[in-house]
C-alpha cells in the first residue's frame, strides 16, 4: 500500500509534487490558495484604478470615465491583468490561452460596453460562470472538492448576490463592498487552515 505525504504550503512555492527517498509528496490541493494570492493583488490594483477615475460612475463605460488617453490606456492594462489573474484562479483546470482569450475578451466588453453601473454584476456574473465550468470539468473531485465548494465559492456567491440587490438600502451601511472583498481572503484562510488540519505538513494518507 502507498503512502503519500502532503505539505500543503509547498504549492504556495510553486511545486505540485516531488519524489523524496520514493516517496510522493501532492501538493495540488492547495492550488487555488496559490492562484487566489496574485489575483487578490490585482483585484486590489483594480480598485485603485478605479478610485483614480476623474468622473463618477454612470450610464457609461469604464473606459469613458477618465478624461485623458494616458489614463484611458493605463485602464486598459489594469483590466487586462485584473481578468487575468481572476480567471486564472476561477479557471483552474483551463490553459493558458483559454485564459488569455477569456481576459482579452472580458476587458474589451467591460471597458468599451457594459455600463459602469452593471460592472460589479458583470464581473460577479462572469467569474462564478468561469468557476462553475472549471469545477464541473473537473476529474480531482473529492472530499475536498466538495470542502472547496462549500468554504470558498458558496459564500462568494451568496454575499456577491446579496450585495447586487441590497446594496444601496443596507449593505453600504455596514462596508459595502468592503465585506464582499473580505469574502475572498477569509474564505482562503479557512480552506487553507481545514487543508492543514487534515492533511497538512508530515500527515499521511493512504492511497
Amino acid at each position: 500500500m502507498k503512502v503519500i505525504y502532503v505539505d500543503i504550503d509547498e504549492t504556495i512555492c510553486r511545486r505540485e509534487k516531488s519524489t523524496d527517498f520514493g516517496v510522493v509528496h501532492d501538493y495540488k490541493k492547495a492550488k487555488p490558495i496559490k492562484e487566489n494570492i496574485n489575483a487578490i493583488l490585482l483585484h486590489g490594483f483594480g480598485h485603485l484604478n478605479y478610485a483614480l477615475r476623474p468622473r463618477p460612475a454612470g450610464q457609461v463605460a469604464y473606459y469613458y470615465t477618465f478624461d485623458t488617453k494616458p489614463k484611458r490606456v493605463m485602464s486598459i492594462l489594469v483590466m487586462y491583468n485584473f481578468w487575468f489573474y481572476l480567471i486564472k484562479a476561477a479557471y483552474l483546470n483551463g490553459t493558458a490561452h483559454a485564459v488569455r482569450g477569456a481576459a482579452l475578451t472580458n476587458t474589451i466588453l467591460l471597458n468599451f460596453f457594459i455600463s459602469k453601473s452593471y460592472s460589479f454584476t458583470y464581473v460577479q456574473t462572469i467569474l462564478m460562470l468561469i468557476a462553475s465550468i472549471s469545477e464541473l470539468n473537473s476529474t480531482d473531485k473529492d472530499e475536498y472538492y466538495n470542502i472547496k465548494s462549500v468554504i470558498v465559492h458558496l459564500p462568494l456567491t451568496f454575499v456577491g448576490l446579496i450585495e447586487a440587490i441590497y446594496c444601496d438600502s443596507f449593505i453600504k451601511k455596514y462596508g459595502g463592498h468592503l465585506i464582499y472583498d473580505s469574502t475572498i481572503p477569509i474564505s482562503l484562510i479557512i480552506y487553507h487552515m481545514i487543508l492543514r488540519r487534515r492533511i497538512g505538513h508530515c500527515r499521511k494518507k493512504r492511497a
